[in-house]
């Protein structure tokens, strides 16, 4: 196809993989669906960093999220997502 995009396609395919993570550890701690919870994302690569922030809206709509860009407080549920990614999951 002449108007794929491999690259907008890794990106979705990453998005899924923090908003199943986010999904999996919601569930895990028994959270209802009606209860948002803030997601920090911490990224060692900028590049990545970037591309989150990008898709964030559709992370946080699709896992029940708020997307917070800022450093995480204590307490959060840590999931790590690659070497390089991780989300910090507040429970509260």
């Amino acid at each position: 196809c002449p108007w794929r995009n491999e690259n907008i396609e890794k990106d979705v395919d990453f998005s899924w993989k923090v908003i199943k993570s986010i999904r999996s550890t919601r569930s895990a701690y028994n959270l209802p669906n009606k209860t948002k919870t803030d997601a920090y994302i911490v990224c060692l690569d900028e590049t990545q960093q970037k591309r989150l922030e990008d898709y964030s809206l559709f992370i946080g709509t699709l896992a029940y999220c708020n997307v917070v860009n800022e450093k995480a407080p204590e307490g959060c549920a840590i999931i790590t997502i690659t070497d390089k990614v991780q989300v910090h999951l507040m429970l509260k």
